[in-house]
């Protein structure tokens, strides 16, 4: 009929692996969709990540034609969202997308540290291209010449706790680096 589909699904993340066999199918088949799985994390609820899949983050990462991610803040998600649709209404691109998601508040005025320093187009181009530097050691002030140099990567909704440890490195005089990953089989 000529009508555009955008075929969105929600499932709990730990669920993924009971539709496999459909997921590796659509994907060969060359299908283009955007899949949501929530929660995701380790921060489910006060039980932590017990009943969370170990896996998902894996069949996200390895499978062809599916770009997976994982954001920490509310603008990346609409943001992924847009660039998922994108890969499902421009066939010339033509690829599925799997957000996995948590329901754990995260402090959104973090991400003003990242849209201060790059913009919002240069952030939004960095979390698309799978990640970004929030905190940069040479905005340290109290690091002395010769700091030692460390880079703490972090994913998803744990990066309220890199940021905490980031600043105490650096109150510790080593000049440390917090690099988000947005999705770890985009970053290049």
């Amino acid at each position: 009929l000529g009508i555009p589909v955008l075929p969105m699904m929600t499932v709990y993340d730990f669920f993924i692996k009971r539709a496999l066999d459909q997921l590796y199918y659509n994907l060969y088949w060359d299908s283009s969709f955007v899949l949501v799985g929530t929660p995701s994390g380790v921060t489910l609820a006060p039980e932590g990540g017990a009943p969370q899949s170990a896996i998902t983050t894996s069949i996200g990462i390895e499978l062809p034609s599916l770009h997976a991610y994982e954001p920490a803040f509310a603008q990346e998600v609409a943001w992924l969202m847009e660039e998922g649709i994108r890969g499902v209404l421009v066939p010339e691109d033509g690829f599925s997308t799997y957000l996995r998601l948590t329901t754990r508040n995260v402090d959104q005025t973090l991400a003003d540290i990242v849209r201060d320093r790059l913009g919002e187009d240069e952030w939004r181009r960095q979390a698309i291209a799978g990640g970004y530097r929030l905190l940069e050691a040479k905005d340290a002030t109290n690091l002395p010449p010769g700091s030692p140099v460390v880079n703490v990567v972090a994913v998803g909704a744990v990066v309220p706790e890199a940021i905490d440890a980031v600043r105490e490195l650096q109150r510790e005089e080593v000049a440390a680096n917090l690099i988000v990953v947005t999705s770890a089989d985009r970053l290049a």
